[in-house]
C-alpha cells in the first residue's frame, strides 16, 4: 500500500517506520522548503511493544521521503493525518481540497471537537477515525526516541466506510499491530483527551515534564483529581457514564489509589512510561487542558482545580479559555 503521512512529527515518525519495514510504500508531506530539514535517514531509539509488553529495545534506521505538493495525495491509497490538536482543522480542509487517495484519508490523533466536523468535509466512505498507542519524542530533528505498541484504537464506522476500515485494520495488521475498536469512539476519544489533558495540566504546574508527574503517586494523584473534575465536561456533553468505563478509570477510582497505579505501571512498563513521558511543547501541550476548561465555561461545568491552574497555563500559550489574552 502507499501511504502519505502529513507531517513527519512523532507519531508520523514512528508508524511511517512501522509501514515501511511491513513492505509498504510510505512518504510524508511537509511544509514548502522543508524537505531538505526533515527528509532523509532518522535514526529510531525504540522499545517495540508489539510482541512483548515491557518493550524490546531496539535501533534501527528509516529513511523518510518527504513531498511537499498537497496534490499528490491522489497518487496515494491512504492519507494519514496525524498532526497536532490545534493543527487537525487546517490539515483537514487542506486535504479537503486535494486530490482524493485511493482509499481514503485516516484521522490519527487527539481532537476535543466532533470528529464529524472533519469526516463530513469527505466523500462519504471516505474518512475515519483512529487513535495512536505510541509516543516519545525528537532529539534533533534525525533521532527519535519512542516506543510503539501492538494495538490501536479504531472507529467502528459505518456501511459506508467498511471498506476503509478493513483495508486500515489490514494496514496495521500487517505491521504487527491490532486495530481494536472501543464501543463509543467519540467518548473514548474525549475521555482520552481529558486524562492527557490532565497530565499536562499537572506537569506543568509542576513545572516539569511527563516523567516528573508518572513517577510520583502523589503528582499522579493530583492529575486524577484534575482528570475526574474534567470528565464531568465530557459527560456534560451527552457522554453516558457507563460506557467507556475503562478509559475513566482515573476518574472514578480514589485519587491517592490512582497514583499508586500509574507510579506502578510506570515502573513495570518500560514502553508505557516512554510513551507517557514523551516530549512536546509546552506552548502547544498548555492549549489541551484550556480547551476543556473553555467548554466547561461553555456548559456551566465546576473545573475549580483546572482554574486555578489558568493563569500559568495561559502564560505558556499567550491564549486565555475561550479567548485570547
Amino acid at each position: 500500500m502507499r501511504i502519505l503521512f502529513v507531517g513527519r512529527g512523532v507519531i508520523s515518525t514512528l508508524y511511517g517506520w512501522a509501514f515501511a519495514k511491513a513492505g509498504h510504500e510510505v512518504a510524508f508531506l511537509v511544509k514548502a522548503g522543508s524537505s531538505h530539514e526533515l527528509g532523509g535517514e532518522v535514526e529510531l531509539d525504540l522499545l517495540d511493544a508489539r510482541t512483548e509488553n515491557r518493550g524490546v529495545p531496539l535501533v534501527d534506521h528509516f529513511e523518510a521521503r518527504c513531498v511537499e505538493d498537497t496534490s499528490l495525495a491522489a497518487d496515494f491509497d491512504l492519507v494519514v493525518l496525524a498532526a497536532r490538536p490545534e493543527q487537525m482543522r487546517s490539515g483537514a480542509e487542506q486535504l479537503a481540497k486535494a486530490g482524493r487517495p485511493r482509499l481514503g484519508v485516516l484521522f490519527f490523533n487527539n481532537f476535543w471537537g466532533e470528529p464529524s466536523e472533519f469526516s463530513n468535509l469527505f466523500e462519504p466512505g471516505t474518512a475515519l477515525w483512529a487513535f495512536p498507542l505510541a509516543g516519545g519524542a525528537f532529539e534533533g530533528k534525525r533521532k527519535l526516541v519512542g516506543a510503539i505498541q501492538g494495538r490501536i484504537q479504531l472507529e467502528a464506522g459505518d456501511v459506508a466506510t467498511a471498506e476503509l476500515r478493513s483495508e486500515v485494520a489490514r494496514l496495521f495488521a500487517s505491521a504487527g499491530i491490532e486495530a481494536r475498536t472501543p464501543p463509543d469512539f467519540r467518548a473514548w476519544l474525549w475521555l482520552h483527551y481529558v486524562v492527557t489533558a490532565a497530565m499536562i495540566a499537572e506537569a506543568v504546574r509542576l513545572g516539569q515534564g511527563a516523567a516528573g508527574v508518572i513517577d510520583s503517586a502523589s503528582r499522579s494523584a493530583e492529575a486524577a483529581r484534575l482528570a475526574r473534575e474534567m470528565m464531568g465536561v465530557v459527560y456534560a456533553r451527552g457522554v453516558d457514564p457507563k460506557v467507556e468505563r475503562e478509559e475513566s478509570t482515573l476518574g472514578r477510582i480514589p485519587g491517592f489509589f490512582a497514583g499508586l497505579v500509574i507510579k506502578a505501571m510506570a515502573k513495570r512498563n518500560p514502553a508505557v512510561r516512554r510513551m507517557m513521558s514523551g516530549g512536546g511543547e509546552p506552548r502547544f501541550l498548555a492549549l489541551l487542558p484550556l480547551d476543556v476548561l473553555a467548554e466547561a465555561r461553555r456548559l456551566g461545568v465546576p473545573c475549580p482545580r483546572l482554574e486555578a491552574l489558568e493563569g500559568l497555563l495561559s502564560s505558556l500559550t499567550g491564549r486565555l479559555a475561550g479567548g485570547r489574552l
